[in-house]
């Protein structure tokens, strides 16, 4: 009754209520301590052994939340004599195309002179020899022609030349960061290939460290249980008591107010929730 009158007061009255049973406590025998398992009910514990059993059967699935994250792509530090050898094989492309421009302006003109001259020396070869001015107007134009298109095949070919040594280098250069870039992307394989064997490595390592306290605590349960089989009727009802004295406290007091009974003195009805 006195309980119940307890809980229906407010915080004034409830203090006479406690400072009345200090000053006339109310003996009893001392319940157990307990500990954090010897806290639980039947019923709870039974309920996390077999949360327990769960879980290691499950035990993969968990340690997925406690390993590294696995990553498939490694970020790697770009090499950067791919880069380097990458620009200089498109600066040598650029150089190339246009040496190839150029080139055409020297074939255009060594085409047009070889024409003209071709076509001067029918011209000659259709003339009578009694037309000798025409033919001294002609032969002075083929010699023209014939200078002219020596120094354009000399053009030609120094373009030509140069052009294919341009082409020569750009492919070399291609080539080169073609080979550059072969083996940084093998590196960066392998280094993926060792992160990944660091991944599984690690989440071997959680999944045995999490499977061992899983068992362990599984393995202390157990043993509470097969404790709890071993009490007398007297032990138990006490422990019950004690589990209940517990259970009352949390409930009556809130986190800050919330106390541990001190099971080795004498209890007094205002550690029952009084």
């Amino acid at each position: 009754m006195l309980r119940r009158d307890w809980q229906a007061l407010d915080s004034a009255r409830r203090a006479i209520i406690e400072q009345w049973y200090h000053d006339n406590p109310l003996l009893e025998q001392p319940l157990p301590e307990l500990d954090l398992l010897q806290r639980l009910t039947d019923h709870d514990l039974t309920q996390a052994i077999e949360g327990l059993h769960q879980r290691l059967g499950n035990i993969a699935t968990e340690a997925d939340f406690f390993v590294p994250i696995r990553h498939d792509e490694v970020d790697v530090e770009p090499d950067p004599a791919v880069a380097e050898h990458q620009n200089a094989a498109d600066r040598a492309q650029q150089t190339s195309r246009q040496y190839a421009v150029e080139l055409d302006t020297p074939i255009r003109r060594l085409h047009a002179t070889s024409v003209a001259l071709d076509t001067a020396r029918e011209e000659i070869d259709g003339l009578s020899v009694t037309r000798r001015r025409q033919r001294k107007i002609l032969q002075e134009r083929i010699n023209t022609l014939t200078g002219v298109h020596r120094q354009h095949t000399e053009a030609h070919q120094h373009a030509r030349a140069a052009a294919r040594a341009a082409n020569r280098t750009s492919n070399e250069l291609a080539a080169r960061a073609e080979h550059i870039a072969i083996e940084a992307e093998h590196r960066r394989r392998v280094h993926q290939a060792q992160a990944a064997d660091n991944d599984d490595a690690a989440r071997d390592v959680a999944v045995i460290a999490l499977q061992q306290a899983i068992s362990s605590e599984l393995a202390d349960h157990r043993a509470e249980h097969q404790r709890r089989r071993g009490l007398t009727p007297s032990q138990r009802h006490r422990e019950e008591r004690a589990r209940l004295e517990f259970t009352l406290v949390a409930e009556n007091f809130g986190p800050e107010e919330y106390f541990e009974p001190d099971t080795n003195q004498p209890i007094r009805r205002t550690e029952l929730g009084l």
